[in-house]
């Protein structure tokens, strides 16, 4: 009003308010959208595997600063090994002793220093083989008397009756009667769910490096002179690299098949009469009592398998200790009560050795 200039006027702006519902939808759709999208690319198989071979070469990385790294160490080490050699021996020098010859003075050292593993494996060796001698070789001779000669026979009786079994339904007896079944596992199956779809990365050796290691080492000439001459070998550091492996996926899957009860009749062993024996008594078969039948049915009997065994009993004159041997029956013969005899007994486990004995001579 005063005749002033007018102030600047503010840009036309759009409200929020006037923005539309469907705008702020299709807004909010594009956000989530680009979000899926995202996640999506970030799962993706070959983004998984560009992870995988990310991880791998800094895996590699990492083994190469550390392979430097114990390198720089040794290196360094073996510099200030050497410069401590060098001032012991200028200071040797300085103070009139004589300057020892590196191989001399490991020559010097006492054995069981320079040479700790092989004596352990050494002993070691030395004790094992001891323990194999001892065990298999390690005997005695000891003077044994007969103290007693029992025997036994026996035989089975059989009786025909009904047995209730089991078995898959493909294999039960023809014979057999009052079946059930039921379905049972009988193995199992490996399914495969996808081939070649189990992916990781894994290294392999390729190869090597080499380069080669030298030092000096010094020869007495034998005249109060040393030779000094270089020896090299080459120190090799293995190389690896990385690869992709991929597995099938699979799963074990039940099959059944049908499994049968039933009832059969069979022989079966129903009682075993016996007899025993000592010194002076004959050996005899037990006398037999059984149901025998013209025809075969439920509840007969017949005589089944026999068996029988022969031993002699020593005890040892010079010890507290007992031993036994099993013989077949004309052997057992020749051991009479009161009898006696050498024999060899293992020192480990007391094992005797039914097979070495004599007659004695006492």
């Amino acid at each position: 009003m005063d005749g002033s200039a007018p102030a600047p006027k503010r840009p036309t702006t759009r409200s929020m308010a006037g923005e539309s519902v469907r705008d702020a939808d299709n807004a909010l759709e594009a956000r989530e959208s680009a979000e899926r999208a995202a996640l999506a690319a970030f799962h993706a198989p070959e983004a998984q595997r560009a992870r995988e071979r990310e991880r791998a070469a800094e895996q590699d990385r990492h083994q190469e600063r550390e392979r430097r790294r114990a390198e720089e160490y040794k290196q360094t080490r073996a510099a200030a090994e050497q410069h401590n050699r060098d001032q012991g021996n200028q200071w040797r020098e300085r103070e009139g002793f004589d300057v020892p010859d590196a191989d001399v003075a490991e020559w010097k050292q006492p054995i069981w220093q320079s040479h700790k593993r092989e004596l352990a494996v050494g002993a070691a060796l030395i004790a094992v083989v001891g323990l194999i001698w001892m065990f298999f070789f390690w005997e005695k001779t000891v003077t044994a008397e007969v103290t007693a000669t029992p025997w036994e026979r026996a035989q089975v009786i059989e009786q025909f009756k009904t047995v209730h079994d089991s078995e898959w339904c493909d294999n039960k007896p023809g014979d057999a009667y009052h079946v059930s079944s039921y379905q049972k596992v009988h193995h199992h199956e490996t399914v495969t769910d996808c081939y070649s779809c189990d992916c990781h990365s894994e290294q392999y050796k390729d190869g090597e490096t080499c380069r080669p290691v030298c030092h000096t080492e010094r020869q007495d000439n034998g005249n109060g002179s040393y030779s000094s001459y270089e020896v090299c070998h080459d120190e090799c550091t293995p190389t690896y690299s990385t690869r992709e492996v991929c597995v099938d996926r699979t799963h074990e899957e039940p099959v059944y098949e049908a499994w049968c009860t039933y009832d059969i009749d069979r022989w079966r062993p129903h009682t075993k009469p016996t007899m025993n024996g000592g010194e002076g008594q004959e050996p005899t078969w037990p006398k037999l009592k059984y149901n025998e039948c013209r025809a075969t049915k439920l509840g007969c009997e017949r005589p089944g398998p026999k068996s029988q065994w022969y031993k002699t009993e020593f005890k040892d004159l010079g010890e507290p200790d007992a031993y036994e041997c099993e013989w077949p029956q004309a052997t057992w013969k020749k051991y009479a009560v009161g009898s006696q005899w050498d024999a060899i007994v293992k020192v480990v486990g007391g094992r005797f050795q039914c097979d070495s004995l004599k007659r004695s001579r006492r």
